[in-house]
């Protein structure tokens, strides 16, 4: 049986989606670095992990519902054949 394409497409783009979002969360951290004020008066700069969670967070999430959308499409597309 053919795949759909829309069901592939939407399974492309989630998967980069998934990967992009991972290199830029780390490119992320760099760019935007946590800045914190020593008692002293000194700022400090680190690097900045709870952007990297979040944007890892938010992509993996977003890269799998375009993953399940294509799964419910392939599904569809299963039962249409079946059906003709």
């Amino acid at each position: 049986m053919k795949e759909n394409v829309t069901a592939k497409a939407l399974r492309s783009l989630g998967t980069c989606i998934i990967v992009v979002g991972i290199l830029g969360a780390f490119c992320a951290g760099l760019a935007f670095p946590a800045i914190s004020i020593s008692r002293s008066g000194r700022m400090d700069s680190t690097y900045n992990w709870g952007l990297v969670v979040a944007v890892i967070t938010g992509s993996i999430l977003s890269g799998a519902l375009f993953y399940g959308m294509a799964e419910i499409i392939n599904l569809l597309h299963k039962i249409e054949k079946k059906l003709c």
